[in-house]
This record gives C-alpha cells, sequence and structure tokens, in this order.
C-alpha cells in the first residue's frame, strides 16, 4: 500500500488555490483594486515562487504522517480561499459594465479626458487659470455627499499610489445638473472649466453610468 498524507495534501491544495487566486486577480483586473499597477510585478513573481513551492509540495503528499496531527488547523483556512476562489468567480458574472472608452458622451480634440496617465493635472488647474478656464474636461466619478455643498454636486474618484493604505480622495465640483442623485451613483460628466474662488465644471452633458471594473486612478512610481 502506497503511503499517502492527508496534512500534506491539504497544504498542497492551498498552495493551488492561491496560486489560482493570484492568477485570476490578474487577468480580471479586480487585482487593481487592491494595490497600484506598478506593483502588480512582485504578484507575478509571487506565482513563480508558488508553482515552485507547489511543486516541492507535490512529492511530500506520498510521505509517512506526521506524529502530530495538524489536518484541523488547515481547515480554517481551506475554507476561506476555498469561499474565496468561488466568489472570485461568481462576481465578475453579477456585475455588468457598460462603459465606453468616451464614457458614452460627446467629445473634441481639445478635451481633457482625465484617466489614470493624466489625473494629477486636477491639482494644477488652480494654479493656472489662463491655460485652463474654458476648456472642456471629461471626466468619471462617483457621487460624493459626504460634504453639503448647496451650489454644487461634488464628484469625486480615488487614487492609489502603492495599495489600499495610501489612497487620496480626488473632488472636483460640477455645476449645472440637479442634485438629486444618490451617493456612490457612477456618473461621467462632460462640461467646461470655470473658476470662482478654485475651478469647477460648468456641465453641459452628463450620463449615469455602472460602476468601472477598475474603481481606482493609479499613480506610476
Amino acid at each position: 500500500m502506497k503511503k499517502f498524507n492527508v496534512d500534506e495534501l491539504i497544504w498542497f491544495i492551498i498552495l493551488i488555490l492561491m496560486e489560482v487566486s493570484i492568477v485570476f486577480l490578474i487577468r480580471s483586473g479586480n487585482i487593481t483594486n487592491f494595490v497600484g499597477v506598478d506593483m502588480i510585478k512582485y504578484f507575478y513573481l509571487s506565482i513563480v515562487i508558488l508553482g515552485v513551492f507547489t511543486i516541492a509540495q507535490f512529492g511530500r503528499i506520498f510521505t509517512i504522517k506526521r506524529r502530530v496531527e495538524i489536518t484541523n488547523k488547515f481547515i480554517p483556512l481551506t475554507f476561506t480561499l476555498c469561499i474565496g476562489f468561488i466568489l472570485l468567480f461568481i462576481f465578475p458574472l453579477l456585475k455588468t459594465n457598460n462603459i465606453n472608452s468616451d464614457l458614452g458622451l460627446n467629445k473634441n480634440d481639445d478635451a481633457i479626458i482625465i484617466n489614470s496617465e493624466n489625473y494629477e493635472i486636477l491639482n494644477d488647474i488652480n494654479d493656472n487659470k489662463e491655460k485652463f478656464e474654458g476648456k472642456k474636461m471629461i471626466f468619471l466619478g462617483y457621487v460624493d455627499k459626504s460634504e453639503e455643498n448647496p451650489d454644487c454636486i461634488i464628484i469625486s474618484r480615488i487614487a492609489v499610489k502603492c495599495c489600499q493604505a495610501d489612497k487620496e480622495k480626488i473632488q472636483i465640483r460640477v455645476k449645472g445638473i440637479d442634485n438629486d442623485f444618490e451617493d456612490g451613483q457612477w456618473i461621467s460628466i462632460s462640461g467646461e472649466i470655470c473658476f470662482d474662488e478654485k475651478f469647477f465644471i460648468l456641465a453641459n452633458e452628463y450620463k449615469l453610468q455602472n460602476e468601472p471594473t477598475d474603481i481606482y486612478y493609479h499613480e506610476h512610481l
């Protein structure tokens, strides 16, 4: 009769689940909900390392069982990984995404379309009124009612540099549209850059959107 070690088999399964979960997060793009895009290269490295461990672990399945019983200690971790693995496949099926590259709005060649590559330009607008006033801007974000502004609505987006610990909220004041949206509702705004004490967008067009696959802006380190 061949030797068979249940403890080592469970650990082998755990390694596979961890590796497949990381691969799925990267392939689906959901990994950017947790870390910045510049950190993804380290997850590729972790896949290689886990792969080596998995291959080495396979041979341990056919060994004599240790005297110390550790099977029960693996149960919580295995259960958590299995649930997470299942949810990774279920959530994308429940989520729809109808956002296209131009956010469903009319645009021209001079429009400033805010994305991960140029979102830091928002920090320069107030100091460069002559350069930006009157230009058209297109911006996708969510309605942020955490702050009361009776004369405008706030459209926000979160920027991530490295990971969730260094998130930064980017807010744009928008005028010219009704303030009857729900908090957290995603909306794309197109309008003219105007100024009072600070810059705001005078909207001439907007469109309600589903939550995008990647809800963050990512700073390239």
